[in-house]
């Protein structure tokens, strides 16, 4: 029997390793990092680069060139370890106000020096994330700041980022060969959420939009006629808008209408989604 004492005490000894390691990176609630993101995109790239070990809070799913926080999430974000806004007019209006008086918070612009293109009327795309080259770009300059936050976690987040940009390349072969045969082409969105993506892959997107707002009756007539010589046949719409411009149009032109989702949280699974639903109706 006093023989055993010894073997158990090994086996116990070996069990707290195991969980040591399978534990290392878990922190109590005092230590865990704190994270606010605009988008839900966002949410999973911090996800990916920090593990399960990071609180990720979005602030709005619907609409973030209008958006506003509430009281209670304004509050949420002065109490927060880091920010990753969008980088975008809508946030300015507010930022600047947390920012004073939260100055600890550390905010990430990870998209504004990736916002290369212009829509018609000289309106800045904010829509970087849908483009898996650039989102890969977006989740870089995340990891630099969260090492800079957390250098011990450098190694630990640098394996994850790795991982994740593996597989952002991949996603990025994937629809290189999905929509290669398509290139020239045109498509036609209600919102201009898609030229990062149009551009990435030799597309043409075609809007139903001016700076945020629904094309004119004139600019209505060049849509229908364009549409009609380039033998579109569907009319994307976002999930998070209703279009009735895209549905009068649709009409004149005997279109179907499909919605795409430019917010969706996981950007691995929704733009292999979406460029299959633009290979299926361009």
């Amino acid at each position: 029997m006093p023989e055993r004492i010894p073997i158990m005490r090994k086996l116990l000894l070996a069990l707290s390793a195991v969980l040591g390691g399978l534990f290392s990176h878990t922190t109590g609630a005092a230590d865990r990092l704190d994270v606010f993101v605009s988008i839900p995109p966002q949410k999973y790239l911090v996800e990916r680069v920090t593990g399960p070990d990071t609180r990720v809070r979005v602030l709005t799913a619907t609409d973030p060139e209008h958006f506003e926080p509430g009281p209670g999430q304004m509050q949420a974000l002065l109490d927060a370890d880091l920010f990753v806004p969008l980088g975008i007019r809508a946030e300015a209006r507010w930022l600047g106000v947390i920012q004073e008086q939260a100055p600890a918070l550390r905010v990430v612009d990870c998209c504004r020096q990736l916002m290369t293109r212009r829509e018609e009327g000289n309106y800045q795309d904010p829509h970087v994330w849908l483009d898996p080259i650039l989102a890969m770009r977006m989740a870089a300059i995340i990891l630099e700041d969260l090492i800079e936050i957390r250098p011990a976690e450098a190694e630990y987040y640098r394996s994850n980022y790795q991982r994740l940009a593996s597989d952002l390349e991949q996603l990025d072969a994937d629809i290189q060969a999905r929509l290669a045969c398509y290139a020239g082409r045109a498509f036609l969105v209600d919102h201009p959420a898609w030229g990062y993506l149009a551009d990435r892959y030799g597309l043409k997107q075609l809007t139903l939009e001016v700076e945020g707002r629904e094309i004119g009756p004139r600019t209505m007539a060049e849509r229908i006629r364009q549409a009609r010589e380039l033998g579109i046949r569907t009319v994307f719409v976002q999930k998070q808008h209703k279009s009735t411009a895209a549905v009068r149009l649709a009409e004149a032109i005997d279109a179907r209408v499909v919605t795409l989702d430019p917010l969706g949280e996981n950007p691995l699974e929704n733009l292999k989604i979406t460029a299959s639903l633009i290979a299926e109706g361009i």
